[in-house]
């Protein structure tokens, strides 16, 4: 489950300026959540080393689909 109703940026992770975005996300593969999430942020979870690695079914088996 992600809470994205109330996010920051700039300054962040310690000052972080409110932004209202109204945002919540769930599903079964927290893979596949984390890259919904990052589209809907608007980044290519292709250049995020962590969900790149994570979606490789040969390396690893934390998704499927």
């Amino acid at each position: 489950l992600v809470d994205g109703i109330l996010a920051g940026e700039k300054e962040g992770p310690m000052t972080p300026t409110p932004k209202q975005c109204g945002a919540l996300a769930a599903g079964y593969n927290p893979v596949a959540v984390d890259a919904v999430c990052s589209r809907i942020m608007g980044f290519d979870y292709h250049k995020i080393p962590t969900i790149r690695h994570a979606l490789n079914p040969r390396k690893y088996r934390l998704f499927e689909g």
